[in-house]
């Protein structure tokens, strides 16, 4: 479909899946025109062109022209239209990847005896279970020294060790990112929010 449309002051064009739709001023400023009819109606559906109540030919090369245009004007319209954000949106979305960051730091595997222990809080809650059951030794899914997931014997001292070493690695997470987290607080300007918005 094909259509380029003025009427009570709205430009509307159409182009196949892409469409754009402003205010005729906001189009002059878009296109670069500098003047525009009150009233038209192209479109290949009907096939005809109706110019301030006037019919014209059709097909017109000035209507066809900006169809094909319509990705230009699109992009000009966002670009006329961006807002860039706020110190405080952008802190916003630095916290957001730092706490990524985070819960990455936070729920990285320990190791205890080659055997690499998952720390999220399902595994935690594994553990829980599986000190209560196993009395010395038992079986527990681990990964093994080719990062393989593996059913394998683990003492109870074992996952003491594993459950001791998450421990300190959440603390000291949660301390890194309390840090991080005063950091992009404090910072005064974009610039000094950039190390943080990666």
């Amino acid at each position: 479909m094909r259509v380029f449309q003025i009427l009570d002051n709205d430009v509307l064009i159409i182009k196949d899946n892409e469409q754009y739709s402003d205010t005729a001023e906001h189009f002059k400023a878009d296109s670069g025109l500098a003047d525009l009819p009150i009233k038209v109606i192209y479109d290949d559906t009907q096939k005809q062109c109706l110019v301030d109540d006037n019919y014209e030919d059709y097909p017109n090369a000035n209507y066809d022209s900006y169809i094909d245009n319509v990705t230009a004007y699109i992009e000009a319209k966002a670009s006329r239209e961006y807002v860039p954000p706020t110190l405080s949106e952008l802190k916003a979305q630095a916290l957001n990847i730092q706490y990524s960051k985070y819960i990455a730091k936070k729920e990285a595997p320990v190791t205890v005896d080659d055997l690499q222990f998952s720390t999220d809080e399902n595994s935690q809650r594994e553990w829980q279970i599986a000190l209560t059951l196993i009395e010395d030794k038992g079986p527990y899914k681990v990964r093994d020294s080719s990062n393989s997931l593996v059913l394998a014997d683990v003492t109870k001292e074992q996952l003491m060790k594993a459950g001791k070493a998450a421990r300190a690695q959440q603390l000291a997470a949660y301390e890194w990112f309390m840090s991080i987290r005063d950091a992009i607080n404090n910072c005064k300007d974009e610039k000094e929010l950039a190390p943080y918005m990666t």
